[in-house]
């Protein structure tokens, strides 16, 4: 369902759907990378970034140079640039070729 509606460009079903997904596989990074992409597509920059705090609260998430890098361009793209170019650093700086 979830890649239905991203061929369909229906965004906001897709996030419907990887919060279902997420339900059962909370720690799945490739989820929760795709659920702040599929976000950001459906305009919903605010609870995007309200999410990738959250993901920061988990110990597992908080050290992820992929996680830590979609949270740095989710600020930048909220206009947070200064706080959003240093997650960015701390990504590289966990993952170099990242």
């Amino acid at each position: 369902m979830v890649q239905r509606s991203i061929e369909n460009n229906d965004y906001e079903s897709a996030v419907t759907y990887i919060n279902q997904v997420l339900q059962e596989c909370t720690a799945s990074e490739k989820h929760c990378l795709l659920k702040m992409e599929l976000m950001l597509k459906a305009s919903q920059l605010k609870e995007a970034v309200n999410y990738s705090r959250e993901l920061m609260l988990n110990s597992y998430f908080s050290k992820n140079p992929s996680i830590l890098g979609w949270r740095g361009r989710l600020l930048v793209y909220n206009g947070d640039d200064t706080e959003g170019k240093k997650v960015l650093m701390q990504a590289l700086n966990l993952d170099p070729d990242n």
